[in-house]
């Protein structure tokens, strides 16, 4: 990814490493962060937030369908675990 500042336009024609063209793209995920090209936390912070309403609509029906308290917990645990490979 080149850094540029926002009038100044592309720094390189086109970066090259060894015999391969390095592509430049707009973002990237590197070891769970969302990078984009402006160096901001907005497009992380979005899917952060996206991915913790989805999961908190999930446990919302669950706990309509009547689910106990403790059930609800050993589900939030497993999506813990098996999403995020965190051990709680």
């Amino acid at each position: 990814m080149a850094i540029v500042t926002k009038g100044a336009g592309s720094l390189f024609d086109a970066l090259s490493f060894g015999n391969n063209i390095v592509e430049q793209v707009h973002s990237f995920k590197l070891l769970g962060v969302t990078i984009d090209d402006d160096l901001k936390w907005s497009m992380h912070v979005n899917t952060i937030c996206s991915k913790a309403s989805s999961r908190l609509h999930f446990l919302k029906v669950l706990k309509r369908c009547s689910l106990s308290t403790s059930d609800l917990l050993c589900v939030h645990y497993w999506n813990m675990h098996a999403l995020h490979g965190i051990h709680l």
